[in-house]
């Protein structure tokens, strides 16, 4: 019988080390470790540009953009002016809620996406800009920030009917 034990013993060593090996038409996902990037997506109006020792930075302010009754909902509770009977209380689909008005700093990756509605088309659409065009002028429209480890890495401008 010792030699049954060996063999069981040494089978179960060799599967246990096959366990983490995979053939090359196998998914294999990562684990999740502390070096992970972070990545976000989410609106907010940039309140300034500018640059400062040859880096670029935004400030910004993050809101909600809320839409169907989710909008209604936060407009009411936030007091805005919409009659009771009235089922929708936002007359151009959306709601921008401000619960938070806190200024952010996020420095802008050196290739940084840049994207400004292009209001001069007869079909709209987003087409890019310089961080010296954006520092000249800031639209009044929100803009949706993806930030890449606290790092901005593009900007797009959010339409609003």
């Amino acid at each position: 019988m010792p030699s049954t034990k060996l063999l069981l013993l040494l089978t179960s060593i060799f599967l246990l080390g096959a366990c983490g090996k995979t053939t090359d038409n196998q998914l294999v996902t990562p684990t999740p470790t502390a070096n992970n990037l972070q990545s976000t997506r989410q609106i907010a109006f940039i309140k300034k540009a500018y640059q400062k020792d040859n880096t670029a930075f935004l400030d910004i302010d993050y809101v909600e953009w809320l839409t169907g009754e989710e909008g209604n909902k936060a407009a009411r509770e936030d007091r805005m002016e919409c009659p009771l009977d009235v089922s929708d209380c936002l007359p151009n689909g959306y709601y921008i809620r401000n619960s938070d008005p806190k200024i952010q700093t996020l420095p802008l990756s050196t290739d940084a996406g840049l994207f400004i509605i292009d209001w001069n088309q007869q079909n709209l659409h987003l087409r890019p800009i310089t961080i010296t065009d954006l520092i000249n002028q800031i639209p009044d429209n929100p803009f949706w920030v993806e930030t890449l480890n606290n790092q901005i890495i593009k900007i797009s401008e959010q339409y609003r009917p």
